[in-house]
């Protein structure tokens, strides 16, 4: 959820592990960190997604309290290890390198770091207070960006500086911003050297415009292109489809069911499609996840607001039926992980975790959470 007007809690502190790597070529961007770090006495790694993911972190709320969950496989069992730390009740994970990175949103304006293994923490740092991070993306261990829901910038970072000399740089969106003054940057990703932000472009929870995916160059931390999505805010965590260098973004008008779908966009050639639309899905996209580089599944909200699960492809084929019907469950995330689909219930009074059988779609008894899952992005692969 992008606001969440309820009293939070703040419980996290960083363990930073600059993982050491076979010996590989360091791009300009490193070694521009490496100019810029000196006086830390610092020496920047390159931060590689996660390359063969043993366990996912599921994060948990009551929208006072917050918690965060471990899955993982005994065999080819799955358990979850409910409440392995306190994070803050609005909060997302990204993995890069071997480190775990927390982003806790409104009410708390901080990022964190915790060890992969134990989840232990050590410090954290401030992105400024009413800021509202959305999402953290890094390119090496000492420089990183932070998009900001309430503010007309990003934040370059240096996570393995201290907590005061950790913001080292904005990147300007003020040009993008509507009459609010805040373009409301939401999640991100990387494309070798490109930075990919989501602008959504919101005045009373409502789109003014159709959606952008801004173009940043990380190593110079500007602007190098913009570009415009077919249809209006761009609501979905980015996701690389995987070996083609194309992304897909969910995008909601409003949750009525219309005017939203599934685009995909390059950095390079800087132009979108609409993939699939929402009368085509039977609603509006609120999380996506790819089977293989042509087919996948969206988590759908429907126009009387319950969820459900579909498939679909890149040629624009939607499955006629749904893997899970609407209303069948309440669900608000989904995450292939080791050739099953988890899915995090959140139905009252059995909340948790459910696995999809993605050969005859079958859907296992609940794994339950303590707290419910929460509505924004409650999946994170772990290192």
């Amino acid at each position: 959820m992008r606001t969440i007007l309820f009293p939070l809690i703040l419980a996290l502190v960083i363990a930073v592990s600059c993982d050491d790597q076979e010996a590989q070529s360091v791009n300009n961007a490193n070694n521009i960190n490496n100019a810029n770090n000196t006086s830390n006495n610092v020496t920047c790694t390159p931060l590689p997604d996660p390359a063969s993911p043993q366990a996912v972190a599921l994060f948990t709320t009551d929208y006072t309290n917050g918690a965060l969950g471990v899955i993982s496989l005994d065999g080819t069992a799955l358990v979850l290890e409910n409440d392995m730390a306190m994070v803050h009740s609005d909060a997302i994970g990204r993995a890069f390198g071997a480190t775990f990175y927390v982003v806790n949103r409104l009410g708390a304006d901080n990022i964190a770091t915790l060890d992969a293994v134990d989840l232990s923490v050590a410090g954290q740092f401030s992105t400024g207070p009413g800021t509202n991070p959305q999402d953290v993306v890094l390119f090496s261990s000492c420089r990183g960006f932070v998009s900001l829901y309430a503010s007309d910038h990003l934040l370059v970072v240096n996570p393995l500086a201290s907590p005061e000399d950790a913001l080292v740089g904005e990147v300007d969106l003020a040009a993008f911003a509507d009459a609010d003054g805040a373009p409301e940057a939401s999640f991100m990703a990387r494309s070798d050297d490109l930075l990919l932000v989501a602008i959504q472009n919101l005045e009373n929870y409502s789109p003014t415009r159709s959606g952008r995916i801004i173009v940043v160059d990380s190593v110079e931390a500007s602007v190098s292109s913009v570009i415009e999505l077919t249809t209006a805010n761009p609501f979905t965590p980015l996701v690389e489809v995987s070996g083609t260098g194309e992304f897909l973004v969910g995008t909601v008008n409003d949750f009525s069911g219309l005017g939203g779908g599934i685009e995909i966009f390059t950095a390079q050639d800087a132009t979108a499609a609409l993939v699939v639309s929402s009368e085509d899905l039977g609603g509006v996209p609120s999380e996506l996840a790819m089977v293989d580089d042509q087919c996948g599944y969206a988590l759908v909200t429907t126009p009387d607001y319950s969820t459900g699960v579909r498939g679909f492809c890149l040629d624009g084929a939607v499955d006629e039926g749904w893997l899970l019907s609407p209303g069948e469950l309440s669900v608000s995330g989904l995450l292939v992980f080791k050739g099953m689909l988890l899915l995090a219930d959140t139905t009252m009074g059995a909340q948790g975790v459910r696995v999809v059988n993605l050969a005859d779609g079958t859907v296992s008894e609940l794994f339950p959470s303590t707290l419910p899952p929460t509505y924004t992005k409650p999946f994170a692969i772990l290192p």
